[in-house]
């Protein structure tokens, strides 16, 4: 499953990335093997800048997971609710509610809900 690519994981891969693009930037000669290294870097960073987490496609019935790597079934939205947590799903046979953004609180910036394509990717980059 998702192992340990978690939120905090992404943003340090996003900053080695920038990292490493930056200093290739400052070389004076090419390099065949860096090239090929740079191609790699920003397919990355395009990964960790997509979307991690997108509601219709949840709703359509795209494979959701948590952040600890657990399926989420059931996925499903009250838009007759004016609570913030308005998205419901089953996991471990237990109801859960997330913000529409796939955070867990209305009070939290870390989102809990990842598309299982995007941790898929993700994992084929560590």
């Amino acid at each position: 499953m998702m192992g340990s690519v978690t939120y905090e994981r992404i943003e340090e891969l996003k900053k080695a990335l920038e990292d490493l693009l930056d200093a290739t930037n400052d070389l004076d000669s090419y390099d065949p093997d860096l090239a090929i290294a740079e191609r790699k870097a920003r397919k990355a960073l395009v990964v960790c800048e997509r979307k991690s987490f997108n509601l219709e496609e949840a709703l359509a019935g795209k494979k959701v997971v948590t952040i600890e790597g657990d399926e989420v079934t059931q996925l499903i939205q009250f838009e007759s609710i004016s609570y913030p947590d308005n998205i419901y799903g089953v996991v471990k046979g237990v109801i859960v509610c997330w913000n529409d953004d796939g955070s867990y609180s209305s009070t939290s910036n870390v989102k809990s809900l990842y598309m299982q394509d995007y941790i898929d990717e993700a994992e084929r980059l560590r």
